[in-house]
């Protein structure tokens, strides 16, 4: 943090004061028809605040301002609000705004979209999460992956560990973005948000549905996960400390977060640090029992160490340009002295899984994720914004240790694997209006992307493990599992927005995509040893070769402003996904050959209608969707790849309402099913439980007292899915229903707030979704139960 800090403040040493000269703003508020509004109030905060009224045109001045960057808010009663932020100095002493007011919700602007847009003008289903609730929502949270779980619609329950496994979104994969840089490894491992720290994010972005807006990966959304930007002028410190303990079981559940945050900012340069360490404790269940450390055999949270450094340079010439440059280092290492008890496995099918301690292993399961963004906007070039980024991402995820003997593709081995990769690549958007203001807009857009993916295994020795019980992890040696993989992507996008009338605004628009992938020449662990587990003197070699393919993808999208509080909008779009085609390699037959493979890519078209309203007191929105693909991807029970015509449906509701000054109440609704053609004879079964979860509903209500103490209670509700008969194999296990209730109070103490929360309130025992995946008699070890009540309690100050 000692090295980071100083180049964070290094604008403030090279950077003077610029000189104060008069300034001037000066602006017109229009309603959402794009009419004058008079008697708006405009409210400007920076290096000075000062207020205006708009005019009967709707237009308004402030004279006499010094150079700075300035907040520009209008409100109209009745009509909305609209807020922009402008920078005044002395190339630019003068600034003209026009700002289009509609009902709070409507105005707010998004970036999901490529260029910025307002929700007003997307035909999509989208939630955003500002700072407030990220903040508010993480304190009875396990990870980011289990707050967003809680909060967005369509989206899966966590499964409370390193892990996206059995949390889809919309049943489908989800494309998760940090400040716009993909998060995604061409050896899908499903740990997308286990690569930054929930303190770190300042807002959310979440696109429901497919869209082929940012390339492959998103055929059931996009996740855009924003990191904290620079705040007022001058410097601002934030500092946070919590402690949280099991409630069910405190020895050895205790656990600790430091935070500390740096904002600076003068004339045209900024810049922002922020530093975090977190240590976990234990986790135990409602019966006061250990939970594995790794319960699902995918990664887990308990007894970790995670650390997070980043920081950010700005610079912004003037109102119409930024460039800023900056880093992170996301570190997350599990040191813990239990495992799974291996012998839980002979017991009856659906016994609950149980811990023993003495687990040794050299290698510790973990994620290291760096990543570098280099970004500049242009908001005035040829009459439009031009965005370009250029970004680098190291990324090293390493799993726990596992008996695969018996398994395809194991080599009859005890062995540890590991993700590595590396990516580069970027990202050009450039948006310009057509016809008038904004009448005819067109975005249109570059993207480069090339990554190097391998995952290799530690074997470890199989005797000692034996010996030890499943507890002892020594390795032997080093091997490859899924052969080193060079990919390359390059897409082309062009899109149309037309505001057809006041109230019709029409989308349209074309993505072409090209991907080559070259896989070395390789030998697979069946082939490297005998049924033995012994190793072959002359293994079988797999041959290489290089694959290529391409899609071209379609959207189109209509909106319609009923009222001004309300409006509909009826989506067709289309998202692609790559499969995975190292999973597939690794468990080739001998003599197979790469250009045997046919990994074409999963093209999904979804057609999605839906209505949301905005009023003074009340937000409500509903969707129903349906998508489709002649080529999906899943998994069957006994984890063989299955690529087959795939269908799903179904709807999501939201409402979010304050009832007088003091309660707020609201809740989401989720359900979809979704089928498969295994056989392509017309007989559709139903997909697995990894892809489908049930029906989900949250609900909160939340009070606040004079002082501005806030209580909040939020419910998670799972109903129950069962498609199978009680057959056996992966993701064919029955979901029961459970009921969750977390509670949040926070108040302000002194120069900062404190707050208090419990996750799992009544300390219910239920199944977490991944543990309920497995239905067979052989993996009781994977059933673990959800965490019983955790209280969490901290102190957060800004100076």
């Amino acid at each position: 943090m000692r090295s980071i800090l100083p180049l964070a403040l290094l604008p403030v040493m090279l950077v003077a004061a610029e000189p104060s000269k008069p300034c001037v703003i000066r602006g017109r508020v229009l309603d959402s028809h794009r009419k004058p509004v008079a008697g708006a109030r405009v409210r400007i905060d920076g290096a000075a605040s000062t207020q205006a009224t708009t005019g009967a045109d709707g237009r308004f001045q402030v004279a006499g301002l010094g150079a700075g960057t300035y907040r520009i808010a209008a409100e109209a009663s009745g009509i909305g609000a609209a807020t922009q932020q402008v920078l005044l100095s002395a190339a630019h002493p003068e600034v003209e705004v026009s700002l289009q007011v509609a009902p709070q919700g409507l105005e707010v602007t998004v970036t999901a979209t490529r260029g910025e847009a307002t929700i007003a003008t997307i035909p999509a289903a989208l939630t955003v999460m500002e700072s407030e609730q990220i903040v508010r929502e993480a304190a009875a949270s396990k990870s980011v992956a289990d707050l967003l779980g809680k909060s967005i619609p369509g989206l899966g329950f966590s499964s409370q560990n390193f892990s996206l496994v059995g949390q889809s979104l919309r049943g489908r994969d989800l494309s998760v973005l940090i400040d716009g840089v993909p998060q995604s490894t061409t050896r899908n491992v499903s740990r997308d948000l286990m690569t930054v720290d929930v303190s770190a994010l300042e807002r959310v972005e979440v696109l429901r549905g497919p869209t082929a807006l940012y390339g492959d990966g998103a055929t059931g959304g996009v996740v855009n996960l924003i990191t904290k930007g620079p705040e007022q002028e001058g410097l601002v410190l934030t500092s946070g400390l919590s402690a949280n303990a099991s409630l069910a079981h405190p020895d050895g559940s205790l656990g600790m977060k430091l935070t500390q945050g740096l904002s600076w900012r003068k004339g045209a340069w900024s810049a922002v640090g922020h530093a975090s360490f977190e240590r976990t404790g234990g986790f135990f269940d409602a019966d006061g029992d250990r939970i594995a450390p790794d319960p699902n055999q995918q990664g887990g949270l308990a007894d970790t160490k995670s650390t997070q450094v980043f920081a950010k340079v700005g610079w912004e010439p003037d109102a119409d340009q930024r460039l800023q440059l900056s880093g992170s280092r996301f570190e997350a290492e599990q040191h813990t002295d239990y495992i799974s008890d291996p012998a839980v496995n002979k017991l009856a099918y659906r016994t609950k899984s149980r811990t023993v301690g003495g687990f040794s292993s050299s290698v510790p399961e973990g994620a290291l994720n760096t990543l570098a963004n280099l970004d500049y906007s242009h908001r005035a070039l040829l009459g439009g914004t031009l965005h370009a980024q250029a970004y680098y991402r190291d990324y090293t995820t390493v799993f726990i240790p596992f008996d695969r003997r018996g398994s395809k593709g194991g080599g009859q081995q005890v062995s540890q694997s590991f993700i590595l990769s590396d990516k580069a690549g970027g990202r050009l958007d450039y948006q310009r209006a057509l016809v008038g203001e904004d009448t005819l807009v067109l975005l249109a857009g570059f993207d480069y992307a090339r990554e190097k993916t391998s995952q290799p295994v530690n074997i470890m020795d199989r005797a000692v493990y034996d010996q030890s019980g499943g507890r002892t992890f020594t390795i032997t040696g080093t091997r490859s599992w899924t052969p080193p993989m060079l990919q390359k992507s390059a897409g082309f996008f062009a899109q149309l927005e037309w505001r057809a009338t006041d109230r019709l605004t029409l989308r349209g628009g074309l993505r072409s995509e090209a991907v080559s992938l070259d896989v070395k020449d390789f030998v697979t662990l069946d082939n490297a040893y005998d049924k033995t587990g012994s190793p072959v003197a002359s293994p079988a070699v797999t041959t290489g070769g290089k694959l290529a393919y391409d899609t071209t993808l379609k959207n189109l999208g209509v909106v319609f402003m009923a009222t001004p509080q309300t409006q509909v909008f009826l989506n067709y779009s289309e998202g692609f996904s790559l499969a995975d085609v190292g999973r597939v390699l690794r468990a080739a037959p001998a003599g197979f050959t790469v250009a045997q493979l046919n990994p074409g890519a999963q093209t999904v078209k979804s057609l999605e209608a839906g209505w949301r309203g905005y009023w003074e007191r009340v937000q409500a929105s509903v969707s129903v969707f349906g998508n489709r693909s002649d080529l999906g991807t899943t998994f069957d029970k006994d984890l063989n790849l299955v690529r087959s015509p795939e269908r799903i449906y179904g709807m999501e509701a939201t409402v979010d309402g304050r009832v007088g000054q003091a309660w707020k109440a609201g809740g989401t609704l989720s359900w979809y099913e979704g089928q498969n053609d295994p056989k392509q004879d017309g007989n559709w079964a139903y997909l697995s439980a990894e892809r489908i979860q049930p029906l989900k509903a949250t609900a909160y209500l939340e009070h606040e007292t004079a002082g501005r103490w806030t209580n909040r209670v939020q419910v998670l509700h799972s109903g129950t899915r069962d498609r199978f008969n009680n057959a056996l194999g992966y993701g064919l296990g029955r979901a029961s229903t459970f009921t969750t209730l977390d509670f949040d109070s926070r108040r302000p103490l002194g120069p900062g707030t404190v707050f208090l929360s419990v996750q799992n309130l009544l300390n219910r025992l239920y199944y977490p979704y991944a543990s309920m995946l497995y239905a067979d008699t052989v993996r009781n070890s994977s059933r673990s139960a959800a965490g019983g009540a955790v209280l969490s309690i901290g102190y957060q100050v800004r100076y």
